[in-house]
């Protein structure tokens, strides 16, 4: 096979482990219910709303749910501020239906990820056959680059202006402003204020960090190792 070809799948391998791994982390922390569990400890939520620490809990599990696919709709009613009424208003239902959208494109995209890359180890080894590992590592590597270049912009972004870069990731994600919520009536927005969403941010690019950076370590020893061997035995 053309060693072109070779790095170009190596390239398309490495790129798709490392959006898998991304993805998964992402995940991992948008679903930790210990982690919301916390933050409305940490920032009051339960009495800045008016809702009682067990129903906030219940609202959070079945929104996790509804983003998961597992839950058809947010529709449901707790008591807020003394009343029983519908914990989420017509345009918070909306956006949650966008978000929804979202949650559902990127466990498409994490499922493809690890076919790809599934297909393209196997392609790799059984080509490359001795070669299939210092492949794999010099895809990965090469597509770690990026990785950090992107992780780099968007941490620069978040730590000089975290409302700006919040900002411009809905714009960019979203096609309405259903996203602008009223923090005043609006639950959703009481539920999750800026500081949260930073809090999650910086969860969320640590544990990304963290995935592709340990799988980096053995890649880069062993692409030393084979580069040094070959250099003795040309």
């Amino acid at each position: 096979m053309n060693k072109w070809i070779v790095r170009v799948i190596a390239v398309i391998t490495g790129a798709a482990c490392l959006l898998a791994l991304a993805l998964t982390a992402v995940q991992l922390v948008a679903f930790d219910r210990d982690r919301y569990s916390s933050a409305y400890e940490q920032y009051d939520r339960a009495e800045a709303i008016g809702i009682s620490e067990s129903d906030l809990m219940a609202v959070t599990d079945r929104l996790l749910d509804y983003l998961k696919g597992q839950s058809a709709s947010l529709d449901m009613e707790a008591t807020i501020q003394g009343e029983m009424q519908p914990v989420f208003g017509e345009r918070e239902l909306l956006h949650m239906a966008d978000v929804h959208h979202l949650f559902m494109i990127g466990f498409a995209i994490r499922r493809w990820a690890v076919i790809i890359a599934a297909c393209g180890i196997v392609l790799l080894l059984a080509t490359q056959k001795k070669r299939a590992f210092y492949m794999l590592a010099w895809g990965y590597l090469a597509g770690l680059g990026c990785f950090v270049l992107f992780a780099v912009v968007v941490g620069v972004a978040m730590a000089v202006d975290f409302n700006r870069a919040f900002t411009i990731f809905h714009q960019l994600l979203f096609t309405n402003d259903l996203w602008l919520l009223d923090p005043r009536t609006d639950v959703l927005i009481q539920m999750f204020p800026e500081a949260f969403f930073e809090q999650m941010a910086v969860g969320i690019l640590g544990w990304m960090s963290a995935a592709v950076l340990l799988p980096a370590i053995p890649a880069a020893i062993y692409g030393i190792y084979r580069r040094r061997k070959a250099r003795k035995h040309p």
